[in-house]
Order: structure tokens, then sequence, then C-alpha cells
């Protein structure tokens, strides 16, 4: 199975298209989002969008200063975090390579993007080939151990996507916890991993706990979520934090299979 751990990047459509093919190679990515001045997503620009371009005989040079908006596709689909399940059909009905996964602000009420599924993902594998990945096999078709998945987060919506993503994998199950009311020694007694979202929480509640993690390893994977626009301050920090093996941080948005892997990583190991 191939899981795509590149990181999902997302630039104002005012760039340059020079700017954006760099960004394409210095990602090693095939596709980059695209936002508007309100932070709104507009587009997606693509290597095919490139080649669109260059095939109309414009000057290359001209080309390339001129704004990336000027030749990205406008027509993007996205998948509403709770049918993410449904991704695999999602990406073959409507020929997609890719498609941001979207969820409701509680507070906003605005739609913001939490990651991405696309061709190379586990979805687009069971479509291919019609087989159930390891990670789907349930207790009836395969020898497993029983997994649980702590999700620690504010609005729940890492919690609908993990919950969506492993909905049909019977041998894993996910359980929600909330920051006011989390004890890390009675929770590591109780997963296996543990995926904890910072966005909306106070500095003053996530991090006593974040570093009371890394101190105490108790849990065989941890993984950190955040905004990087809003945690800008804090990335030298989780730097430092990440000196621990088992605790990894992404940003996001992320690619859905990356938070997948992550959450598997040590399992397999575990397990050889």
């Amino acid at each position: 199975m191939k899981f795509r751990t590149s990181p999902c990047t997302i630039r104002n459509s005012e760039i340059s298209v020079r700017e954006a093919i760099q960004i394409l190679v210095d990602t090693d990515s095939s596709y980059l989002l695209l936002e508007d001045g309100a932070e709104q997503l507009t587009g997606i620009f693509t290597k095919s969008d490139l080649l669109k371009a260059i095939s109309r005989n414009e000057d290359l040079n001209v080309l390339m200063d001129r704004p990336v908006h000027q030749y990205m596709s406008r027509n993007l689909k996205t998948i509403n975090i709770d049918m993410i399940h449904s991704a695999p059909e999602f990406l073959v009905r409507n020929k997609l390579g890719h498609a941001p996964v979207v969820s409701i602000n509680e507070q906003t009420q605005k739609h913001e993007i939490v990651g991405v599924v696309q061709q190379e993902s586990l979805f687009q594998h069971i479509v291919k080939t019609r087989e159930l990945p390891d990670i789907y096999e349930t207790p009836n078709t395969r020898a497993v151990k029983r997994r649980l998945v702590g999700v620690l987060c504010g609005d729940g919506a890492l919690f609908h996507l993990v919950d969506s993503v492993f909905r049909e994998a019977q041998h894993i199950g996910v359980q929600r916890y909330r920051f006011g009311q989390f004890d890390l020694e009675r929770v590591s007694n109780d997963v296996d991993a543990l995926a904890v979202d910072l966005d909306g929480i106070p500095k003053r509640n996530w991090l006593p706990i974040v570093k009371e993690i890394v101190a105490h390893p108790g849990l065989e994977h941890v993984i950190v979520t955040y905004n990087p626009k809003t945690f800008e301050g804090e990335k030298s920090l989780f730097e430092k934090l990440q000196v621990n093996g088992y605790l990894k941080v992404i940003e996001k948005p992320f690619i859905v299979s990356q938070l997948i892997r992550s959450v598997l990583n040590s399992w397999s190991s575990s397990e050889a």
C-alpha cells in the first residue's frame, strides 16, 4: 500500500505561477491548494493546469509572472468530514486525484480544511484492488489485536475524522476525550494511541498535558495536530517536543493517510 506523507500546502491565489511551481517542486507534490484574501478555498493548481497553460502558446516568461489564479482549476470538489468513509466512491465518481476534507467550525460556522484524501491513499487502494488493506481486516478474517485510539480535542472535528476513517475496522475503536476531564494516567491504560488536536484550546490547558505526555511516555504513539496560522509562535516548542520518536506533530491541513499511517506506525512493528 502506498501512503502519501508529504505536507498539504495552501497559498494565496495571488502568488505567481513561478512561485506555485517552486512550491510543487519543494514539496514534491502534484497540486497546490489556493485561497483568497478571506482565507476561503478558491481553487487548485496542478501540473495539468500548467501544461494546459503552456499549450496555449503563451510567452513562458510572461506566464510565469502572472497570478496563479488565472490558471488554477476553480471547480474544486470537497468532501465533508462526516462522509469521509465514502471517499473511494467520491474520488472515482468525480474522477479526482485528490479532494480536500472539510468540517464546519462550530464557532464561526464556516467550512475549514482539515486534510486531503487522494488516489495514492488508503481509500483509493480499496477501490482499485477491491480488497481490504490489512488495517481494515476484521477479527473474522485475520487474528488481530483489538486496538483503541483516543482523540483529545475541543470542537470534535478530529474525532469525527478518525472515527469515520476507522468505522469499518471492527478491531479498531475510537474514544473521544476532552481537555477539562483529561487524565493521562487513566487514558494511557485504556488506549493504544492518542491523537491530540490543539486548535481552539488555550495554551494553559494543552501545554501541561503535552509536557506530561513527553515526560511520561506510556503510549505506543501520540500525534499532535495544530493550525500553523494560529500557533506560529509555538513551532520551535513543537520541534523540541518531538525529541521522543513516539510523538509526532502534524500541521493542518494534513494528508489524511499521513494521519492514519502515524496512528498505525508502531502497531505493525510491534505485531511483526
